[in-house]
């Protein structure tokens, strides 16, 4: 068996997720910035001419 482990449940939470809370925005800024470069790859073309 293992022996227990002294280090509290709320302390392991946190070293396993370095953004937090903000994790989500996170996701949400890089799924906007994906579709704002590509909205504006899309539409170089007509720009240009």
């Amino acid at each position: 068996m293992h022996p227990p482990c002294n280090v509290p449940v709320s302390n392991m939470i946190a070293q396993s997720r370095p953004f937090g809370q903000r994790y989500a925005f996170v996701v949400v800024g890089v799924i906007f910035l994906c579709l704002l470069i590509a909205a504006g790859l899309r539409s170089a073309p007509s720009v240009m001419m």
